[in-house]
């Protein structure tokens, strides 16, 4: 994902995952785990510079899995509306 600063003025972002809510809470068998890897620290984009985000997915176990992230910005962009990121992944059980 590429994130360009159109704009005059510098934006410093930080990243936030966000909870996701389950359709069937109770049917959770296993332990939250981390299957999303990317650069979460904070940073700076230069007005006309972009940042380039980049996802990495694993998995141990065969599934499917969600993870939902803000990106935080400030100033506050597109009138304080939420900017949001759902990351979907699917993991296959493979044959031995």
């Amino acid at each position: 994902m590429e994130v360009q600063n159109e704009g005059s003025t510098a934006v410093y972002y930080s990243w936030q995952r966000l909870a996701v809510p389950h359709s069937f809470p109770d049917a959770r068998t296993h332990t939250h785990t981390q299957h999303f890897y990317f650069n979460t620290s904070t940073g700076v984009i230069l007005p006309g510079d972009s940042q380039r985000v980049e996802f990495i997915f694993k998995s141990e176990v065969p599934g499917i899995r969600t993870e939902v992230w803000r990106l935080n910005t400030h100033p506050v962009l597109l009138g304080g509306a939420s900017i949001q990121v759902t990351l979907r992944g699917v993991a296959l059980y493979q044959d031995k």
